[in-house]
């Protein structure tokens, strides 16, 4: 799913567990408090990072009951 149909996936705001953060040109999210971001990914390893980024110009979703 491309991000700007993610800025209206489940349910509005942060979740539990789960949150999704999307504006029309990208997306990312926060499981557990861990972050899955393309942009987190450097040269070598995973794309999960422990440090945050700004929130700011993005919608929050959530999966329900997560």
């Amino acid at each position: 799913m491309a991000s700007g149909p993610m800025m209206s996936f489940g349910d509005s705001g942060r979740g539990e567990w789960i949150t999704l953060y999307a504006n029309s040109g990208h997306a990312y999210m926060v499981i557990a408090g861990l972050r899955f971001d393309t942009s987190a990914r450097k040269r070598s390893g995973t794309r999960w990072a422990d440090s945050g980024r700004p929130t700011r110009g993005y919608t929050a979703r959530h999966p329900e009951g997560f």
